[in-house]
């Protein structure tokens, strides 16, 4: 944790922006609120928030994101988790409803060319797409 908070106060210094992050696969649920106080930034966790920017509002959605199945330690260690990542999913998309400029963030890549890239790079092999709209 003390990690995460340096790189806040890192980026704190150079911005002058609002700064809005989301929580990984490493911030266990029962740490959240932990990294919410230590960090003093919003941690958005299936979330919206509305920031102004130069005279625009720009909503941003935040979410951990979710993977298109689980991987093995997943579906051993964390019950129900297929279950978590359809209703985030579904969570995700009707908070990207509407108009205006949006932005999401999310932990997880959230496209099967993002993943390509991750995979060629080294990256996990495990995960496949966070987010997709539905049809």
């Amino acid at each position: 944790m003390d990690a995460f908070v340096e790189v806040v106060d890192a980026v704190r210094s150079r911005v002058s922006c609002p700064i809005y992050g989301v929580f990984g696969n490493n911030e266990y649920t029962d740490s959240h609120d932990e990294y919410r106080k230590r960090s003093g930034i919003p941690l958005l966790d299936d979330e919206a928030a509305t920031v102004r920017i130069a005279g625009r509002d720009v909503r941003l959605i935040g979410s951990t994101g979710s993977l298109d199945r689980p991987t093995w330690w997943q579906r051993t260690n964390i019950p129900g988790i297929a279950r978590v990542y359809e209703e985030r999913v579904a969570k995700i998309d009707g908070l990207l409803q509407g108009g205006g400029l949006r932005i999401l963030l999310t932990h997880y890549p959230p496209t099967h060319a993002t993943m390509a890239a991750r995979r060629r790079s080294g990256g996990p092999s495990s995960a496949r797409r966070s987010w997709r709209p539905s049809s």
